[in-house]
C-alpha cells in the first residue's frame, strides 16, 4: 500500500486523499462525481417537467465566468429565461428533485 497524498480538487477546492503511485494517472474528484448518479435519476424523474443540463467547466470558460460559477457543483434554475435561484454543493436525486420543483 502506497502512502497517501492530500490534492486540493481545483474545481471544488475539496482535498482528496490520493496514492502516491497514482499521482499524475488522471485521478477524479470524489466531491464533483458524487452527484453524477443523482443527477441522472434527476433528469429521469424530471423529463417532462424541466430540462437538467450538465456544464463542463473546464470548456466553458465564458459561461462559468458569465454565471459567476466559483464551486461546483452549482445548480442554477432558469425560468422564462431567467435565473430564479441558485445553490452549491452536492444532492442526493430526492432533494434535487424537490428543489426543482418548489421552483416550476
Amino acid at each position: 500500500m502506497s502512502n497517501l497524498v492530500q490534492v486540493v480538487c481545483p474545481e471544488c477546492d475539496v482535498v482528496n486523499r490520493v496514492p502516491q503511485d497514482r499521482l499524475g494517472v488522471g485521478a477524479k474528484c470524489g466531491k464533483c462525481r458524487m452527484m453524477a448518479p443523482a443527477f441522472k435519476a434527476a433528469v429521469r424523474v424530471l423529463e417532462l417537467q424541466a430540462h437538467l443540463v450538465k456544464v463542463n467547466t473546464e470548456g466553458a470558460q465564458v459561461t462559468v465566468s458569465r454565471f459567476g460559477i466559483r464551486s461546483i457543483p452549482t445548480l442554477v434554475l432558469f425560468k422564462d429565461g431567467q435565473e430564479v435561484t441558485r445553490t452549491t454543493g452536492a444532492m442526493n436525486t430526492d432533494r434535487l428533485v424537490a428543489w426543482v420543483r418548489q421552483w416550476l
